[in-house]
């Protein structure tokens, strides 16, 4: 007699057992970072390790109808399946009034126990122990008030990694000023964060980011600007190879022409990657000096950025600087102009021994060394993945795991 149903299921072992003894680990944890465009989620060990990343175009933007649950699931549903009783924890604007449920904003001084301590946990919508990250709140001593939502996050993330942790600071003096350490996150709004003692003491945000696509897209400055496709191709290293077609053309032609015509082919791919490169390298050069350019005039004079933003349209009409150089030149007066204010009222005291931690990707983190170099300040990039880094320390805090 065959066994029954339940006694067959008995004995197949759980996704969790099989895969343990195929030399994989359990599942821990699982951690979303969760912008507005995009979703990144991680499996983790319970000890913390980072096992799988996932990404997809699922921002809480593309998210209609309120569909987070199903959109979370159909990113995680095998991790789900796995561990059906593992908690989820997430940060970033998936906790605004835009996302799923809104998560208040706490107040500086915020370490990592007041953070863990005001987790939203959204259990009965989610199906699941499910956490969402506070945001922060600050106000300026000129009365101007600050949020973020995501950052701190990150930001965690690098300290519970030893970047920007800060130094023994004696009872007040130069030793309390050091204890400050400095985190910049670029993009589209850019965060400069002072953590004293693992507390988030003060932060501050410029829209660097966003007046650079504004001024670019829908001012006159963008009209001098070149080809946005080939800009965008040199910028991260392609380049168009206008022998392509060659090849298939070729094959139109009989046996004996087609030999004729790869050749042909091949000399027009050469002399295209010739001039591509040429083209690239030429792309470079006026990139770079139309950054440092502007980098070193919007830093000597930050306040006037009003009218030095005016020169990008007069620089290229005059021919000072090429098409190329203009878009650089453009970011280098914003970068330069947060950058000179970031530092003039958010520096520690003299001889502070930690570098400015950046928190970004390698290209942007690399634009902003540069600049932060020309003018005088040092800089280090946080490896790694800080917000997953961030999602476990915060995670641990809360007992969400051991």
């Amino acid at each position: 007699m065959p066994p029954s149903r339940s006694r067959r299921s008995a004995a197949r072992p759980s996704p969790e057992a099989a895969r343990a003894r195929a030399g994989g680990a359990a599942t821990g944890l699982v951690g979303l970072d969760w912008g507005t465009s995009s979703l990144r989620a991680y499996r983790f060990a319970a000890d913390g390790a980072m096992l799988e990343r996932r990404e997809r175009a699922l921002g809480i933007s593309a998210i209609a109808d309120g569909g987070f649950r199903a959109a979370f699931e159909s990113v995680c549903a095998d991790w789900l399946g796995d561990a059906p009783a593992v908690a989820v924890i997430a940060c970033g604007m998936i906790g605004s009034r835009q996302g799923w449920r809104e998560a208040s904003y706490l107040p500086t001084p915020a370490g990592l126990p007041e953070i863990a301590g005001r987790v939203l946990r959204i259990d009965g919508d989610a199906g699941r122990r499910f956490a969402i990250v506070p945001g922060v709140r600050t106000a300026h001593g000129d009365g101007v008030h600050d949020v973020m939502r995501g950052e701190e996050t990150q930001v965690f993330g690098a300290h519970a990694a030893g970047i920007g942790a800060p130094v023994e600071a004696s009872a007040g003096g130069a030793g309390a000023a050091a204890a400050v350490a400095r985190f910049v996150l670029p993009g589209t709004h850019s965060k400069w964060v002072g953590v004293r003692a693992g507390r988030i003491e003060r932060f501050r945000t410029y829209l660097t980011g966003e007046m650079f696509a504004v001024l670019s897209q829908h001012s006159i400055l963008g009209r001098l600007f070149p080809v946005p496709d080939r800009q965008s191709r040199a910028a991260d290293g392609r380049v168009p190879l206008r022998g392509d077609h060659a090849h298939d053309h070729a094959h139109d032609h009989d046996h004996a022409h087609a030999a004729a015509a790869a050749d042909a082919a091949a000399a027009a791919d050469a002399t295209a990657d010739a001039d591509a490169a040429a083209d690239a390298d030429a792309t470079a050069d006026a990139d770079a000096v139309g950054f440092e350019l502007g980098v070193r005039r919007a830093a000597a004079d930050p306040g006037g950025l009003a009218a030095l933003l005016f020169s990008v349209r007069s620089e290229g009409l005059l021919g000072s600087l090429p098409p190329d150089a203009l878009p650089a030149y453009l970011s280098g007066l914003l970068i330069g102009a947060e950058i000179a204010h970031a530092l003039g009222r958010e520096s520690p005291a003299a001889g502070a021994p930690d570098p400015i931690t950046i928190i970004a990707n390698e290209r942007l983190a690399a634009r902003y060394r540069r600049a932060l170099g020309l003018l005088g300040a040092r800089a280090r990039t946080a490896p790694g993945e800080p917000a997953a880094q961030g999602l476990v320390s915060i995670a641990r805090a809360a007992g969400l795991i051991g």
